[in-house]
């Protein structure tokens, strides 16, 4: 899904919820989930990007500060950070949620990341 940078830096929020509309409404095809014949292996989906190709998958580098700052808070307080949240969405699609959260997670690495009490993390 393309959004025009003027469209992004300019706009209010209702703006780019238009914008975003129309292109749902015209059928991006970057909105519409794959096909039960397409392939959804996570190099498909997301093609490394050179700066990650570079580093072992396995390696682990250090927390950065407000990470280490949060597992302290996890440490001295024996609870982690979190929010529940619960809501019902009308006409709510899950399998159309649940493959845009899996397409997120395979594109991007953060989100596959495992930190230890060490102060490391991994992807």
């Amino acid at each position: 899904c393309e959004l025009p940078l003027p469209v992004f830096l300019g706009g209010s929020v209702a703006t780019l919820a238009q914008h975003l509309s129309e292109l749902m409404h015209f059928g991006s095809p970057a909105l519409q989930p794959p096909s039960p014949f397409e392939s959804t292996r996570e190099e498909d989906i997301a093609p490394p990007l050179a700066s990650t190709v570079a580093r072992e998958k396995s390696s682990s580098y250090p927390m950065r500060p407000l990470q280490t700052a949060y597992l302290m808070g996890r440490e001295l307080g024996n609870h982690g950070s979190w929010i529940y949240w619960e809501t019902d969405v009308e006409g709510f699609d899950e399998e159309r949620f649940t493959w845009a959260v899996q397409t997120l997670v395979a594109r991007h690495e953060p989100l596959r990341t495992a930190m230890s009490s060490s102060g490391t993390q991994r992807i």
